[in-house]
């Protein structure tokens, strides 16, 4: 795993985010999120997760428990080198998952997590129940095709949606039989253990995500334990809600919620 460093520039850094990014795509497509950041005076980390943009592995078949152990690492290493002592965790959908699971198994040094359209409850018919049973196949026949993610889901902007389709490091087929098992028992882990989170959370979830289920964040939202816990529905957005027309928008809300806190 390579930590990518993107460093305001100033002597006392207002706090350190850790970017992680979603399914079949890549930490460059945070590229505005990160500029706003830093330039707001946040040192921002990111890096591709395992089997995605550069990194090595079979594109975008992976155990997700996998990349949770991976998410645990890579805020070791940061907070080995971060010029603040706790962290902001930012994820989107898998990355929202993968950062949602990391704060519950480890919930120090951290400041507050963000969570854009996190899967925590994939739209589709496969139950929990269903998916742990199918976890042998899965782990037998990892390559196995279980589901699509339809460019036109992403995002309402017709520009967003033709820059992932050009986007050579974004994965263009289908999602493979582990990676889908897997995310949905993890996905419903993360629910099921909400409780275990006393941090400051809020999740931007767009009202028409077709990918990822608005009710698993609302579940998630219900069961935490701090008071400062907050989802923000964005009507009629689609699964990437800062590559909608509100992004630029979300974006400085989300530079003034990490200030308050």
């Amino acid at each position: 795993m390579e930590i990518v460093t993107h460093a305001a520039d100033t002597d006392e850094p207002r706090g350190s985010v850790l970017v992680t990014h979603g399914l079949g795509e890549h930490q460059g497509r945070y590229a505005p999120l990160i500029s706003a950041l830093t330039e707001s005076g946040y040192d921002v980390y990111s890096y591709d997760q395992r089997g995605h943009g550069t990194a090595s592995g079979p594109r975008a078949r992976v155990d997700v428990g996998s990349l949770i152990i991976d998410h645990l690492d890579a805020r070791r290493e940061v907070l080995g080198q971060a010029r603040t002592p706790d962290l902001f965790l930012v994820g989107h959908s898998l990355g929202g998952l993968v950062t949602a699971a990391s704060s519950l198994l480890d919930g120090t040094h951290l400041r507050g997590l963000l969570l854009t359209g996190p899967a925590l409850r994939p739209r589709n018919p496969v139950s929990p129940r269903v998916a742990r049973a199918v976890l042998p196949l899965a782990r037998l026949l990892p390559w196995l095709p279980a589901s699509f993610i339809p460019p036109t889901a992403l995002s309402r902007d017709p520009d967003a949606v033709a820059a992932a389709k050009a986007d050579p490091l974004v994965h263009h087929g289908p999602i493979p039989l582990l990676t889908g098992a897997t995310l949905i028992v993890q996905g419903d882990q993360v629910i099921r253990n909400a409780a275990m989170l006393t941090i400051p959370v809020l999740i931007l979830h767009g009202g028409a995500d077709a990918l990822s289920d608005v009710s698993g964040s609302r579940d998630f939202i219900d069961h935490v334990r701090t008071s400062d816990a907050h989802l923000r529905i964005i009507d009629g957005a689609f699964h990437e809600v800062l590559n909608e027309p509100e992004g630029p928008a979300l974006i400085d809300d989300i530079i003034a919620w990490m200030d308050r806190h």
